[in-house]
C-alpha cells in the first residue's frame, strides 16, 4: 500500500460537541459562505498555526492581559467586555501585565535590581535613555495625543 499524499483528506465520524459550539461554527460557515465542514477545518488549522506562531507563553500573556482588564471592569462596575474602551481598566491591565511579565523574567533571581529599579529602567527605556545607538529618541517616543498632553500638564501642576 502506498503512502497517502498530503493533500488527501479523511473522513472522521462520531465527533461530539455542545450545541452552542455547533451553532457558532454554523454561523461562522454562513458568514464565510462555506460549509460547516470547511469552518471546522479552518478553525482547527488556525489553532495549530497560532500555537506554532505564538507558542504557549504568548497565548498565556494575552490571556492574562484580557483577564486583568475584565477584572478591572468588574471592579469599576462596567461590563467585562467593555474594559478596552475604559482608560482606567486598560491602564490597570497594562500595569498588571507588566508586573506579571517581570515575575516571569527567566533570570529574575539573578537580576541585580529590584522591581522598583526595573520600573525606572523601563521608564528610561521608554524615554530613550537605554536605546541602541542607531535608534533615535523619536523612534522610541510614541506620538502624544492632545488628551495625553493635557493630562501631563495637570500631573505636573499637581506635583507643584
Amino acid at each position: 500500500m502506498s503512502e497517502r499524499d498530503k493533500s488527501d483528506t479523511v473522513q472522521l465520524s462520531k465527533i461530539r460537541m455542545k450545541e452552542e459550539l455547533r451553532a457558532k461554527l454554523e454561523r461562522d460557515a454562513v458568514a464565510r459562505g462555506g460549509s460547516l465542514n470547511t469552518a471546522i477545518v479552518d478553525r482547527l488549522e488556525r489553532s495549530f498555526a497560532l500555537d506554532k506562531l505564538l507558542g504557549p507563553d504568548v497565548l498565556r500573556i494575552a490571556a492574562a492581559f484580557e483577564l486583568s482588564g475584565q477584572q478591572a471592569a468588574r471592579f469599576e462596575g462596567i461590563a467585562p467586555d467593555e474594559w478596552r474602551t475604559n482608560p482606567i481598566c486598560y491602564e490597570t491591565a497594562v500595569l498588571t501585565l507588566t508586573k506579571d511579565l517581570w515575575r516571569q523574567h527567566p533570570a529574575r533571581d539573578k537580576v541585580q535590581y529590584s522591581w522598583r529599579e526595573w520600573c525606572g529602567r523601563l521608564t528610561g527605556y521608554l524615554a530613550g535613555l537605554y536605546a541602541p545607538a542607531v535608534v533615535t529618541r523619536a523612534d522610541l517616543t510614541p506620538p502624544m495625543s492632545d488628551g495625553e498632553f493635557e493630562a501631563g500638564k495637570r500631573d505636573r501642576e499637581h506635583v507643584r
